[in-house]
């Protein structure tokens, strides 16, 4: 039983985390010798075998475990030789089903990225792909808000508005700026308005925050 669960484990990494699939997709010639640098497949590979060739629990107990595998696609970072390519690499575990136990770690990950990219801004003209992953995990992740809050972005009849709240790796109570009723407009505001004390409060606070 447990050699199946940890068939299964490997065959789940495989088919949702396909690092060559996503590398080939960003048709970026300076990237295509990544492949062979991560040895993806002869990892699965190995570990399979292992796992067919076991006689007892004991010799199981090498077989990297879920979290540690999630670990090893995070250590990967590392691997890549450009800042772009790094931050790039962050989105794409960001998007994966199999990272979210340690998505505030590629959070923070993605926070010392960026304040690298920060430092050296040219950058973002030489790779417009950086904006577009930003675009991309923003819609993707708004998106899902919209089906577990059963709300919708920008419609005054099932209003989700947002809450933003600056980061770091530790508590700094009173230090940080948090931006409320991300959402509102004027258009917005003024069908709200007809909820007595609802719409203009709301834009005020919103107005006042982002100017001071």
């Amino acid at each position: 039983m447990l050699q199946d669960i940890l068939t299964k484990n490997l065959v789940y990494w495989q088919k949702h985390a396909n690092i060559h699939e996503w590398l080939h997709n960003l048709g970026d010639p300076t990237l295509e010798l990544m492949s062979d640098r991560l040895k993806i497949t002869e990892f699965y590979s190995y570990w399979e075998q292992q796992i067919q060739k076991a006689q007892s629990t004991e010799e199981l107990k090498d077989i990297p475990a879920f979290t540690e595998i999630a670990a090893m696609y995070r250590d990967y970072i590392t691997l890549f030789s450009t800042l772009s390519h790094r931050i790039q690499y962050i989105f794409y575990l960001l998007g994966l089903p199999t990272m979210v136990d340690l998505m505030n770690h590629l959070l923070w990950d993605l926070n010392r990225q960026l304040a690298d990219l920060f430092r050296n801004r040219n950058i973002i003209n030489a790779h417009p792909n950086i904006s577009q992953e930003f675009d991309s995990l923003l819609k993707k992740n708004l998106q899902q808000m919209e089906h577990y809050t059963r709300l919708i972005f920008g419609d005054p009849e099932k209003l989700l508005l947002l809450s933003v709240r600056s980061g770091a790796p530790m508590s700094l109570p009173g230090a940080m700026d948090t931006f409320l009723n991300i959402g509102l407009n004027g258009e917005i505001t003024q069908q709200l308005s007809l909820k007595e004390n609802y719409g203009w409060t709301a834009f005020h606070r919103k107005c006042y925050e982002t100017h001071n």
